[in-house]
């Protein structure tokens, strides 16, 4: 029979190997304690979820890489690409009714269809927590303050947390009243608007290659108080209105129209030039929150004459300096924290306060923790009211990058401490028995089973790294004992079966001692 060729992994998944595994699972029971001292109690969602579900708010970002595909019911469904739309659905179907607020926890894979690179993968880990029903900077604080604690408690510290506020350009977009269309692609781009390849330019050209902004045209100026009313009013009415001015001034319209088609398409026209002057103050408006960044308290001042310059409400800058102070009483190093309002992290469900928390040594992927306030998703999702909320969600894969680069220490994969050595088919069923035995002392013990002689079963001991090997043969077994044998020193001594127990914890105190 012909050799078949392997089957690779899938590109873009990883293998976790013992060791790999081993330090998955430590960090991830680290940080879930941590998590359940503050209350955040545990769920998980299924990895398969309704397609439907991250295409109404997450965000051309993560539709554009979404895994989707027709069951055989015809259902759209889709690999989740992350976890807070499914963690906010579980609140949704089965927690509403629960007293607020509510804290959950959740780690599991999700899915993207990414360009693979280091710290970048198409199957990921996502361990964080949501916080729903509350409000305000003292649950950012929180949220912020205990993805700080949780990196700490890592033993990580070349950190630098990024504090942005999505409300600011919500209000903006809110008062220029722009399209849906307009309204998502500024909310999505500002993600790119700090990035030094992209920035505001890569935003001007985006405009036009859509179509937003025509290529090549000038700034529209806003209309003046007298056309502004024919814009605001309802089109028939505001057709009939130019109508009668056409007929005051005496102009007649071509004969392929009528005054009615004339009316509407000079309402068109000035419509399409008062949407191109309202994207036109976002891109400026974006130019000049690209600016502003640094360190509070100092930052703090060129936020506030933005706000002003512009009309809107100066509530975003008052949850920023609330939040940075109630992060003084969590112990946040001020010196960590930087304020930047350039950046929006690329999903359409936040709407205030969001965050990042970055490590210097991981490059142009040094996000190890992303988050924010998406105060509209529960309604969004089908709740029966919108319910404040925010949560953040760490990389595992990118912590394990980070302990890598601070040369921390890292969980090690615990093999066995004892392998147990049958002598003879005869014995086979007693030394079964007796491993059954010390692995209720606490070992962990492993059944030679392949009927080796015992020179070959000391050679697999000795290069699987076993500590021990525990010898049972006919005469250990007249004699109720075994043999124990130190695998490093290979010095051999005689234990009765009747004080397993001290055999248990010799062992025991060598595994601890390391």
């Amino acid at each position: 029979m012909d050799r078949q060729r392997p089957i690779e992994r899938v590109k873009g998944t990883l293998d976790l190997l013992p060791e790999s595994y081993a330090q998955h699972v430590a960090v991830r029971e680290q940080l879930s304690r941590l998590f359940a001292s503050y209350g955040y109690r545990g769920v998980e969602p299924p990895i398969l979820e309704h397609a439907e579900l991250h295409l109404r708010k997450s965000g051309g970002g993560i539709i554009s890489k979404l895994y989707t595909f027709q069951d055989f019911a015809r259902r759209r469904l889709c690999l989740r690409p992350e976890l807070t739309a499914s963690v906010v659905r579980v609140y949704v179907n089965a927690l509403r009714h629960a007293p607020l607020p509510v804290r959950l926890q959740y780690c599991g894979p999700a899915f993207r269809y990414e360009q693979p690179q280091r710290g970048r993968h198409r199957q990921f880990t996502h361990i964080g927590v949501e916080l729903l029903g509350a409000a305000g900077p003292a649950a950012d604080a929180e949220i912020i303050a205990l993805a700080c604690k949780g990196l700490q408690a890592l033993g990580l510290r070349r950190l630098t947390v990024r504090l942005g506020h999505v409300g600011v350009m919500l209000a903006l977009l809110t008062n220029l009243r722009l399209s849906e269309r307009a309204r998502s692609f500024f909310i999505e781009s500002m993600e790119n608007l700090g990035k030094p390849h992209l920035g505001i330019e890569s935003i001007k050209q985006a405009l036009h290659d859509l179509e937003i902004i025509p290529a090549g045209a000038a700034p529209a100026e806003p209309h003046n108080d007298i056309l502004r009313p024919l814009l605001e009013a309802r089109p028939e009415e505001a057709a009939a209105l130019i109508e009668r001015l056409l007929a005051m001034m005496n102009v007649q319209p071509r004969q392929s129209r009528d005054a009615r088609q004339v009316a509407a398409r000079l309402l068109g026209k000035m419509r399409h030039e008062e949407h191109q002057a309202q994207v036109q103050r976002a891109v400026d408006f974006l130019a000049e929150l690209a600016l502003i960044k640094g360190q509070p308290p100092e930052v703090f001042t060129d936020i506030g004459k933005l706000l002003e310059k512009f009309a809107l409400p100066q509530q975003p800058l008052e949850d920023l300096q609330r939040l940075v102070e109630t992060l003084r009483a969590y112990e946040v190093p001020e010196e960590q924290l930087s304020i930047d309002l350039s950046f929006g992290r690329g999903i359409q469900y936040y709407t205030g306060v969001i965050f990042e928390i970055q490590h210097e040594a991981l490059g142009r992927e040094d996000e190890l923790c992303g988050g924010g306030r998406y105060d509209d998703l529960v309604a969004v999702l089908g709740g029966d009211e919108a319910v404040p909320a925010c949560g953040f969600s760490f990389g595992l894969e990118r912590l394990l990058l980070a302990l890598e680069a601070e040369e921390l220490p890292l969980a090690r994969s615990e093999g066995p401490d004892l392998l147990v050595i049958p002598i003879g088919r005869a014995v086979g069923g007693e030394a079964a028995r007796l491993a059954e035995l010390l692995r209720g002392s606490g070992l962990r013990v492993e059944l030679e089973i392949k009927e080796r002689t015992l020179k070959s079963s000391l050679s697999y001991a000795n290069k699987s790294g076993v500590p021990f090997a525990c010898i049972v043969g006919e005469d250990e077994l007249r004699a109720a004992t075994v043999r124990l044998r130190n695998m490093r020193t290979r010095e051999e001594r005689s234990e009765p079966l009747a004080e397993l127990g001290r055999l248990a914890a010799t062992i025991l105190a060598a595994r601890q001692a390391g």
